[in-house]
């Protein structure tokens, strides 16, 4: 970073020193450059703490110490969007966990020997109480902690979207279990991506309906939880079924790629915690 901004700096001086003859154009020295910048901040995947002002978290977030699950995603997403003050501890998944590794205890004490992520402790009268577990039930708490600051949207797009097994959200769930089953089958197995284009459909004409969020000029909880699915979507379908595997089994898809592809241009924390294709697709989680 610090080098390329000084080529942008050269190239800047090169062009005013063109631009007006005779007139001298000098760099101030890197030191004062760097100086004046400060320290960089630390990366959002890499943060302990963001306070967001705040003087102390007020909510403890667990999450998987590589960042690839998608549920921990959603809470880390609302958590930021909300920007209530948290701080971080990680556990590694058992999907990728090395030999003698374990769960942190200090976390499996609070949610058994599974360790579980995502989790979410909030403040109390004295330390952190007992963890809060899935993505449901950490929304709920959220919102009913912090009303004024919860996205939370309008009623209508929320119970479409994501709430309950007959949304976009509870649909995508099981159609995700549906195709990773299939996983490296034949590409003649695009039967399992039928649950998957029935979810997708009803999200298209969602989408259909205005944008560039589902429900206004903000994102909402709806889009929240909905992104990370999308984005594993994107990625695993066409890696395991092949490069256009969703158009072969029908399932519409283009409006949802704009949607990705807007929300990592417009929502800072979504475009610093999405992962690449092959990562998604190779770990299918």
């Amino acid at each position: 970073l610090a080098r390329t901004l000084e080529m942008h700096l050269a190239r800047c001086a090169t062009f005013l020193a063109a631009a007006r003859p005779g007139h001298a154009f000098a760099l101030p020295p890197w030191s004062q450059i760097r100086a004046a910048a400060g320290p960089p901040a630390d990366r959002l995947f890499e943060a302990r703490q963001r306070l967001f002002g705040g003087g102390a978290p007020e909510v403890i977030f667990w999450r998987d110490s590589a960042g690839w699950c998608p549920f921990c995603e959603i809470t880390w997403l609302v958590l930021e969007e909300m920007e209530v003050p948290y701080e971080v501890k990680t556990v590694p998944l058992r999907r990728y966990m090395l030999e003698g590794e374990t769960k942190d205890a200090e976390y499996t004490r609070l949610v058994g020997p599974e360790g579980v992520v995502p989790g979410v402790q909030f403040r109390a009268a004295s330390g952190f109480g007992p963890a809060v577990q899935s993505v449901e039930r950490i929304c709920d708490e959220l919102r009913r902690r912090y009303p004024e600051r919860y996205p939370a949207g309008s009623d209508a797009v929320r119970a479409r979207a994501c709430e309950g097994k007959a949304s976009v959200f509870g649909r995508l769930r099981v159609a995700r279990r549906s195709y990773e089953a299939c996983a490296g089958a034949q590409s003649s197995a695009l039967v399992a991506l039928q649950p998957l284009a029935s979810a997708l459909a009803d999200l298209d004409g969602m989408l259909a309906e205005g944008g560039p969020w589902l429900d206004g000029p903000r994102p909402s909880v709806a889009d929240l939880m909905l992104l990370p699915f999308l984005e594993r979507t994107e990625a695993a379908v066409p890696y395991f079924f092949g490069e256009d595997a969703l158009e072969r089994a029908g399932v519409p898809f283009g409006r949802a790629a704009a949607y990705l592809r807007h929300a990592t241009r417009r929502h800072a924390a979504f475009a610093a915690l999405r992962s690449d294709a092959t990562t998604l697709a190779r770990t299918n989680l």
